[in-house]
């Protein structure tokens, strides 16, 4: 936003492509891309993936079919941040992480959740001793 404030809109792990603008013909994004934990990406040039794209059908029928996929996600995550409270909205990312790092660690501080949902860290701080309790 204008005064610097953010919030995460979509996860992307080892199943996930990030240049979707490139699908259907942009060649930039105002959408910036932060890797929250260690791993490996390959990098391709935007002219590259035009290349193959006109080449390929099946890539290109497929990552459009990713697209649409995406955009659901989008609307549901803002249902989501619309109608829960931060420690539903904080379960929900800490399962879609989960999800996307293939193990039970999912290692994001409570400052990074906080940015992730777009809530206060001490909302997070309270959310996250929730989920401590004793069922």
């Amino acid at each position: 936003m204008s005064d610097g404030k953010s919030v995460e809109v979509r996860l992307t792990g080892k199943e996930g492509f990030v240049g979707v603008p490139l699908i259907v013909g942009f060649s930039t994004s105002s959408a910036h891309v932060i890797m929250q934990v260690k791993g490996s990406a390959y990098r391709i040039a935007a002219a590259d993936v035009a290349k193959v794209l006109s080449r390929c059908p099946t890539l290109e029928k497929n990552l459009s079919r990713y697209s649409h996929h995406l955009g659901m996600q989008a609307a549901h995550v803002a249902a989501c941040n619309r109608l829960h409270e931060v420690d539903e909205r904080r379960a929900r990312w800490l399962l879609m992480s989960q999800d996307r790092l293939g193990g039970d660690i999912v290692p994001l501080t409570q400052e990074f959740l906080a940015h992730m949902l777009g809530a206060r860290r001490a909302s997070v701080t309270v959310a996250a001793g929730m989920l401590q309790k004793p069922a």
